[in-house]
C-alpha cells in the first residue's frame, strides 16, 4: 500500500509540470473544455445549464465530469448559484462560530465539530463533487437544524 502511494499518487505530483492531465487523473483535460466552451458562450454561465446535467448533457460531445465542486456548481447552476453557494457558506460558518463560543460544552462541542466539518467539505469541493453524496448531507443539515434545539 505504501509503495502503490509513493509511486503512483506522490509520483505523479512530479507529472505536475511535464504532463498536467495525467498527474490530475484526466482533470486537467475536462477543466480546460469546459472552460474553453463556457468562455465560447458565457450567456450559459449566469444560470447554467442545469442542476447535476453536466455528465449527461450533449453540448461538448463527451462525457465530461468536472471533479471540482466549485466547477460543476458554477456550470450547473451558474454565477446566480456559486453566489448563492459562497453566502450559504458563509452564513453556515458565521453560526457555527457562534455556536462554538456557546457556555454549553455540548453545544460548544458540536458548534466546533460543524465548522471542522464544513471547512474539510470546502477542501474536498477542489477534487471531487461531495454533492454526489448528498446522503451525506442531510445528516449534516439536520444536525445543523438541531442545535438550537439544544439548551443555551
Amino acid at each position: 500500500i505504501v509503495t502503490n502511494f509513493l509511486n503512483h499518487r506522490v509520483g505523479a505530483i512530479g507529472e505536475l509540470s511535464r504532463n498536467p492531465n495525467f498527474a490530475t487523473s484526466g482533470r486537467w483535460g475536462n477543466w480546460s473544455a469546459l472552460i474553453q466552451y463556457f468562455w465560447a458562450h458565457p450567456w450559459l454561465l449566469l444560470f447554467g445549464i442545469g442542476y447535476k446535467t453536466l455528465p449527461y448533457t450533449p453540448l461538448f460531445g463527451k462525457k465530461i465530469i468536472a471533479d471540482n465542486g466549485y466547477l460543476s456548481i458554477l456550470f450547473e447552476c451558474g454565477v446566480i448559484g456559486l453566489i448563492t453557494f459562497l453566502w450559504m457558506t458563509l452564513s453556515l460558518l458565521r453560526s457555527f462560530q457562534q455556536v462554538r463560543r456557546a457556555q454549553n460544552p455540548f453545544r460548544s462541542f458540536l458548534g466546533t465539530f460543524m465548522l471542522a466539518f464544513w471547512f474539510g467539505e470546502l477542501v474536498q469541493l477542489s477534487t471531487g463533487d461531495i454533492f454526489t453524496y448528498w446522503r451525506n448531507l442531510i445528516l449534516f443539515f439536520a444536525l445543523a437544524a438541531a442545535i438550537p434545539l439544544i439548551e443555551k
